[in-house]
């Protein structure tokens, strides 16, 4: 049976369907949060669906103002292992109609003005169980929440339809509309990727790493088969949030952003009911601006400087907490260089300490620190290399440090102090520098 008869056989057994109790409240403020993660995208989001058709090679569907025909999420046969499982395509539109009630996305008017039925693109096995990808053509107005590059535009919306790992029940894990819709990641742990496979090379990445101040970034291509791309990730994913890029070569770290497709994890969509979105351990410092040794140094902007070095390059613009403009330290080195420090955290990961060194001809080095601990007496102790010192901090405290001999002259709040340093007074608290 085609998927669209299906769907207006659905309509009358879902049309008396009630939200829950509360559900107002929650898909507001469940709408504000996926906002704040959308605002987090604006450096990038505004060029994936570009770079995904130009840079990558990547053939996205170029949807008219008020005709879609054509698009194969629409169109084309469904397609997956369970393209036969009739009582499953049943269940995933019956999932479909009932999700887009309590959607996260309900508020931005995603769904006010649908133009056609929905249809399963494709239903198959996953490592986190049966799975659906279900379109919808739709036309988006001006509204508030949606980007520009949405607002007066036809899109496909695009809906995965998989077991919740709260509860077990199959319902919609996820909706997107933007150009690019059709990524995901969900399951335990949100370890299952499934992508609409559109005609290039996808490789996905979960891990960047640091030596010697270069950021790297670790790329495996994905498998595609009957429409989809898909893998598995580790249980223990190290470093950064998941992304894929659609292009012939993998790039070597996360500089540029041409052909990324963000992924965000199903567990946010379905936090409302089921999984919160894990707290910041950074420092709960916003809005802090501290200054240690000589103010020399090249002229920055602090909070660009680590966004771009730190957000950009080692994590891809996505994070959970502080964002490297919530607190900075800067701090003028012997040799010539500046350094701005603040942490870091990404999805369900610890946040840590970064310093962007900024060296007079503008060459900029990433050097990552230790794990934040927030209730240390001193939060902030982190060395520089080659000999520049440490950089030390306590919002509201006078610090001192010492050698081999008395007590320093104390400053206010954060330091840059002697490489040989041993101890640093916090108040009237003495902390041992360990090397």
């Amino acid at each position: 049976m085609d998927t669209g008869e299906l769907t207006r056989a659905l309509h009358g057994a879902t049309e008396n369907i009630e939200p829950r109790v509360g559900f107002t409240d929650a898909v507001l403020r469940g709408g504000r949060r996926h906002r704040t993660r959308r605002r987090l995208a604006t450096v990038t989001g505004a060029v994936v669906a570009v770079a995904l058709a130009t840079a990558s090679g990547l053939a996205l569907v170029s949807d008219p103002p008020h005709n879609q025909a054509g698009n194969p999420l629409l169109d084309a046969p469904t397609t997956g292992n369970l393209a036969g499982d009739t009582q499953f395509l049943t269940d995933a539109l019956a999932a479909w109609e009932a999700g887009k009630i309590v959607s996260p996305n309900v508020d931005r008017g995603v769904f006010d003005d649908l133009r056609g039925d929905p249809h399963v693109y494709w239903a198959g096995n996953t490592p986190a169980g049966r799975a659906a990808i279900v379109a919808q053509p739709a036309y988006l107005h001006g509204h508030d929440g949606i980007g520009s590059e949405d607002a007066d535009q036809a899109r496909t919306l695009v809906g995965l339809v998989a077991t919740d790992p709260a509860d077990g029940t199959v319902k919609l894990v996820d909706d997107q509309y933007d150009a690019a819709a059709g990524h995901f990641m969900f399951g335990e742990g949100d370890r299952t990727v499934l992508i609409v496979d559109r005609g290039a090379p996808l490789f996905v990445s979960y891990e960047a790493t640091v030596k010697q101040g270069k950021v790297t970034a670790k790329w495996q291509r994905l498998s595609s088969s009957d429409g989809v791309a898909s893998t598995e990730l580790p249980k223990r994913v190290r470093s950064t949030p998941v992304v894929a890029f659609g292009g012939n070569q993998p790039p070597p770290d996360y500089a540029a952003f041409d052909g990324r497709i963000h992924l965000e994890p199903s567990s946010w969509y379905l936090d409302e009911n089921t999984i919160q979105q894990p707290e910041s351990t950074g420092l709960p410092w916003t809005g802090t601006e501290l200054a240690a040794g000589d103010p020399g140094g090249p002229q920055v902007d602090p909070p660009g400087v680590f966004f771009e070095e730190v957000s950009a390059k080692l994590h891809n613009g996505s994070v959970i907490g502080n964002s490297g403009d919530a607190w900075h330290i800067r701090a003028g080195l012997a040799d010539g260089r500046v350094a701005v420090l603040s942490d870091y955290g990404t999805s369900g990961m610890p946040s840590r300490f970064y310093a962007v060194l900024v060296s007079p001809d503008g060459t900029r080095t990433v050097v990552q620190g230790d794990e934040v601990d927030a209730n240390a007496v001193l939060p902030v102790r982190f060395r520089l290399p080659d000999g520049q010192g440490w950089i030390v901090a306590a919002k509201g405290q006078s610090l001192s440090y010492r050698t081999d001999g008395g007590w320093s002259t104390p400053t206010q709040d954060a330091a840059l102090i002697p490489d040989a340093a041993t101890q640093v007074k916090v108040g009237d608290k003495v902390v041992d520098l360990s090397r």
